[in-house]
């Protein structure tokens, strides 16, 4: 059962197309369809700590995998007995929501399976949804903090939810929704969101693969050397650059040493005459003056 066109918005988010999906296609508002969203559960916990692996399908019932191979949601190898997801975003989805299951003490679930990097994108959709899902930003907000007190936790993952609003279509509407947090305790938070952006919301530079000394080095060397000089993931720092730069006036002094590198990237990485470039020069320049002002 297909919803109204009418109901859903001029552009979907990834969020709003996975619960159409979740619960119309997967769920078909029946029973078998329960039957059918407990088993891609089943099967999402069997694969969360290893994502993109082969399934087992033995706790599964044979109408389940049926009518689930039906749908192209899952595909079977016949050699094998064995299943995978027809899609990486499909499998992402059902993740997500299994890491939504253990929401609440997230850190620990995440340290039991192992803290596999493979996560990392289902984190971010996680964050996502918490921030579309809900009218306020304070389910987000607790998942922040209680990644925040976890020490034992690889900063990847609060890097993820940090991140989350940036995914999104909407991301400067969920930016506003989020904006007091990242603005408190001298801005701590949006500092630390703008490391994230200019550190995991980029693209190694491939211009630099003719300048390697030794194209036959480990693949992390490579890797090293390509991030040196990062190229910005456009989609998400567009949407983020339209919301930060007219704030910037009103900003803590604090934010200025990342802001500076992000916008250096920026001017660096943009044509002439591109979008905002004009407006981080007078920035800096005002910015210039008033250190030379306070000298």
């Amino acid at each position: 059962m297909i919803p109204d066109v009418e109901s859903l918005p001029s552009i979907a988010t990834e969020i709003e197309v996975s619960q159409v999906w979740w619960e119309n296609l997967v769920g078909r508002n029946s029973v078998e369809g329960r039957t059918r969203q407990q088993s891609l559960l089943k099967l999402g916990k069997q694969v969360i700590k290893s994502p993109g692996r082969r399934l087992l399908s033995e706790d599964i019932s044979s109408e389940a995998l049926i009518s689930l191979e039906s749908d192209r949601i899952l595909l079977r190898d016949p050699n094998a007995d064995v299943h995978r997801f027809s899609h990486d975003l499909l499998e992402d989805w059902v993740l997500c929501r299994v890491l939504n299951q253990n929401r609440e003490d997230l850190a620990s679930y995440l340290q039991e399976l192992g803290q596999p990097f493979g996560l990392f994108r289902t984190v971010q959709l996680l964050g996502a949804f918490l921030l579309e899902r809900y009218e306020t930003a304070n389910e987000w907000i607790q998942l922040i903090e209680q990644v925040e007190k976890a020490t034992n936790l690889s900063s990847r993952w609060y890097q993820a939810i940090l991140t989350a609003p940036l995914i999104s279509p909407r991301a400067p509407e969920l930016l506003n929704k989020t904006e007091y947090f990242l603005f408190a305790d001298d801005a701590k938070r949006l500092i630390k969101l703008l490391i994230a952006l200019r550190t995991v919301e980029v693209n190694p530079n491939l211009e630099l693969l003719p300048y390697l000394e030794d194209p036959n080095q480990p693949i992390e060397q490579i890797m090293a050397v390509l991030l040196s000089d990062p190229v910005p993931k456009w989609q998400i720092w567009l949407p983020f650059m339209r919301w930060f730069i007219p704030k910037l006036s009103i900003l803590p002094i604090t934010v200025r040493t990342e802001a500076a590198k992000l916008m250096e990237i920026w001017q660096l990485k943009t044509p002439v005459n591109s979008i905002f470039r004009k407006d981080i020069g007078e920035i800096a320049l005002s910015w210039l003056h008033e250190a030379e002002r306070d000298e």
